[in-house]
């Protein structure tokens, strides 16, 4: 039952594309580890699941994905200016 609950609140249509993106990175990662076989593009893989999953992670938190991309956006006004 609690895996049932588990998997229907990852595809909340709130979290929807965030859980997709993650599993596919899951994909991604795999796919180049075991058939391709290329390291650089399974640490490649490996960076942008993790980015997945802190994306992921912040559809958990009240606004998280909109205090993310204004943080995101402040640090990128502060490179800019500079």
């Amino acid at each position: 039952a609690r895996r049932l609950r588990q998997c229907r609140s990852m595809f909340d249509p709130s979290r929807a594309q965030a859980t997709s993106a993650y599993l596919g990175a899951i994909v991604l990662t795999l796919i180049a580890a075991f058939v391709v076989g290329s390291p650089v593009l399974c640490a490649l893989c490996s960076f942008v699941q993790y980015l997945a999953l802190i994306w992921y992670s912040l559809s958990y938190v009240p606004y998280g994905h909109e205090m993310a991309l204004s943080c995101l956006g402040g640090c990128t006004r502060m490179i800019v200016s500079v």
